[in-house]
């Protein structure tokens, strides 16, 4: 595509260049870059504050989700790429409405009104939320749940672990470098949807968000995300290689 041969002939100018390197955020990001473009990249976890995301609520703001049924948090601006038309079809006959955080385009979220009715499915969406106002809603959710389309890394599996609400994901991408599927959470192939509700229904479970809750915040540990770190892991990209 001509957008492409446009990506390509500035990075073929940045290869040239003394000294260039590149990173990618994830396994994922860093093996399309070699498929794609050709290029070698070193691998640079993102940055999370988790301080941002406390797994007690002690502190949390009132819920802004204005309704009493159950429901499931989405974030990300509503589009084919995050998989927002393909998450409503999904929770029809559910019983479950959708949070969607994130906004869109006005046409784009009034196609996403029209299509929820459809399925007959609750849909509530806020453009966007403040740190406090998100961790109480997605305190509140069934779960956290995603089928984007080969997102790189992203970041709301790991803001699911660290408030401690079940992270359900589509088995693509970058996700499957934080989920461990049935430990800390569920991968699920896109178009197993049978397989998708049974994890909705594991996730009303005490026993079972509890558990997920533990291995996920053994799993940032693991992962180690803060700040520190990845100023550590820049420096080594920069000054070893």
């Amino acid at each position: 595509s001509r957008a492409r041969k446009r990506d390509q002939k500035l990075l073929n100018s940045l290869i040239k260049r003394k000294n260039s390197k590149f990173s990618g955020n994830s396994k994922f990001s860093t093996d399309r870059a070699k498929t794609v473009y050709g290029i070698d990249a070193e691998i640079l976890w993102p940055c999370v504050d988790i301080s941002e995301f406390p797994s007690n609520d002690d502190e949390d703001s009132q819920n802004p989700y204005p309704y009493n049924d159950d429901y499931v948090v989405c974030i990300g601006r509503a589009s084919w790429a995050k998989g927002t038309w393909e998450t409503i079809a999904m929770l029809e006959g559910t019983d479950l409405s959708l949070a969607h955080v994130g906004g869109g385009e006005p046409k784009a979220i009034s196609k996403l009104v029209n299509h929820a009715k459809s399925k007959h499915v609750g849909l509530w969406i806020s453009p966007k939320l403040s740190s406090p106002d998100l961790v109480s809603l997605m305190r509140g959710a069934r779960a956290i749940v995603s089928m984007a389309h080969s997102e790189s890394f992203g970041l709301s599996p790991i803001e699911a672990f660290a408030v401690g609400t079940p992270a359900i994901f589509v088995d693509e991408g970058g996700f499957k470098e934080t989920i461990v599927d049935g430990k800390n959470g569920r991968l699920i192939p896109r178009i197993e949807i049978s397989s998708w509700h049974n994890a909705l229904t594991e996730a009303k479970l005490d026993k079972i968000r509890n558990n997920w809750k533990i291995a996920g915040l053994e799993r940032i540990s693991e992962l180690n995300l803060s700040p520190e770190k990845h100023a550590e892991r820049l420096k080594e990209i920069i000054f070893n290689h």
